[in-house]
């Protein structure tokens, strides 16, 4: 019921703005993605080149890192399933979920930073690299879950959220392959591209959170608590029919035939 408020205040805004200013929250999600889809898809191309032209660890173990990445990857991702299938369960409100995909991104940005401020370390690296893959593995996932429950479904809106995701798949680790040929960051490119794609997302959460309404919403806890209060009493009346069925049924009451005197 929520959720389906929430769709029908969005679409009152849409037709009151008109134009592309009615996608405004799909090109907010669809820069995230823009960068997240990017971030990884850079690191994952380019961590073993980067290993091997800066020898923060030893060259035979780039394959290795490659390996991390991907597992860590995979390890946040099937988390952010499992908690978001829980979200769902208890609220369709999109609070909890910004909540929790900001735990996620400031993860991931704390791993790159470590490798930004310890870059000859190989501890930080292993760790930085561990924590970058937990921290995105799960974000894009929840980026489409707050698509799902602020935006009316509309072929357009989907369109732009796609194409944030495939614009970002070729464009940043191309602008990284320039950066690195053609200034004197070097490999550190990498780094610092792979940390801003973490960070930038976490502004651009608070945009759309603010041009959705979600910040001004006081009545979240409330939506919580009668979700609950729902959900209990639909229990209670579930076990009171149980209960009811399971009763012992009186017996019929069988009619007695009346004679009548018809000399009366």
């Amino acid at each position: 019921n929520n959720n389906n408020n929430n769709n029908n205040n969005n679409n009152s805004a849409r037709q009151k703005n008109g134009g592309w200013m009615q996608y405004r929250l799909e090109m907010i999600f669809g820069a995230a993605v823009f960068w997240l889809i990017g971030g990884k898809v850079d690191t994952t191309s380019y961590v073993a080149t980067y290993v091997k032209t800066t020898a923060v660890v030893r060259g035979r173990d780039a394959s290795v890192s490659l390996l991390l990445l991907w597992i860590a990857i995979t390890v946040g991702r099937l988390s952010g399933l499992k908690d978001q299938i829980a979200l769902k369960k208890v609220t369709t409100t999109p609070r909890p979920v910004y909540a929790h995909l900001s735990a996620w991104l400031l993860l991931g940005t704390f791993g790159m930073l470590l490798v930004v401020v310890f870059p000859q370390q190989p501890w930080a690296f292993w760790v930085g690299v561990t924590l970058y893959g937990l921290g995105n593995g799960p974000c894009v996932g929840y980026v489409y879950d707050l698509v799902n429950r602020m935006t009316v479904a509309s072929e357009t809106g989907m369109s732009l959220v796609m194409f944030g995701l495939n614009f970002g798949a070729s464009l940043v680790p191309y602008g990284t392959t320039v950066l690195w040929d053609m200034t004197t960051l070097g490999p550190d490119t990498l780094v610092y591209v792979t940390l801003l794609s973490m960070f930038i997302p976490i502004p651009l959460l608070l945009l759309s959170a603010s041009v959705g309404g979600v910040l001004s919403e006081d009545d979240d806890d409330e939506d919580l608590s009668q979700d609950l209060l729902h959900a209990a009493a639909r229990g209670k009346k579930k076990k009171a029919t149980e209960n009811h069925q399971g009763q012992a049924q009186p017996p019929p009451v069988k009619a007695v035939p009346v004679l009548i005197d018809e000399d009366h």
